[in-house]
């Protein structure tokens, strides 16, 4: 084989290897333009739905806004109420503390005015001290309350057994009273600290 055919096989492949680079080349730019392209048509197609999607975003921020606010008070409102209620309990047991401590002071001088000295009151005088010391049981207080209903309805001149002196009616019908009241100590014997009451 003489030189001239080695070469002018040497340009014809330098031929077909230029000419492939050339067009690898080629391909290679125009795969990035067409990529490109497709990038800005998705892009642009897109574009409305990113506003949407923009807008929902901004609503919901706004509608959880509206939400936290509207607990926040909700739960300040209860807050508030219930302090208000604790408030007016307080204010109401102090109320029902000074009116039963009255009622218990009045029932007490009742029963001063009625123990009297006399031998023949001597079992009610008694009850009355098991009363003023709060030791009286359910037997001996009906027994109490008898006498003192003899006491308060007593007529001048009528023998009931035992002497009835001057204004012991009176004092007679307010332990009556106050005896049916149950006269509590204190209005927490009523008032429980849930706010409910005996039955």
């Amino acid at each position: 084989m003489d030189i001239a055919a080695v070469l002018a096989a040497l340009a014809a492949l330098g031929t077909v290897f230029g000419t492939f680079i050339a067009y690898m080349v080629w391909r290679e730019s125009h795969s990035d333009r067409g990529k490109l392209k497709r990038q800005e048509e998705i892009q642009r197609e897109t574009e409305p739905l990113r506003g949407q999607v923009h807008d929902l975003e901004l609503n919901f921020s706004h509608i959880s806004d509206m939400i936290e606010s509207a607990v926040t008070r909700g739960v300040q409102s209860l807050v508030d109420q219930q302090n208000h209620l604790a408030t007016e309990h307080a204010q109401m047991e102090t109320k029902m503390d000074f009116l039963w401590g009255t009622q218990k002071q009045l029932a007490m001088d009742a029963a001063k005015i009625l123990h009297q000295p006399d031998p023949r009151r001597s079992h009610i005088d008694q009850l009355l001290e098991d009363f003023m010391d709060d030791t009286l049981t359910i037997e001996r207080e009906r027994e109490l309350r008898r006498y003192l209903m003899q006491i308060r309805n007593w007529e001048p001149g009528q023998d009931i057994g035992f002497p009835v002196h001057p204004g012991e009616q009176t004092a007679a019908a307010i332990l009556l009273r106050t005896m049916g009241h149950g006269m509590p100590s204190r209005a927490s014997d009523i008032f429980k600290k849930d706010g409910s009451s005996d039955a």
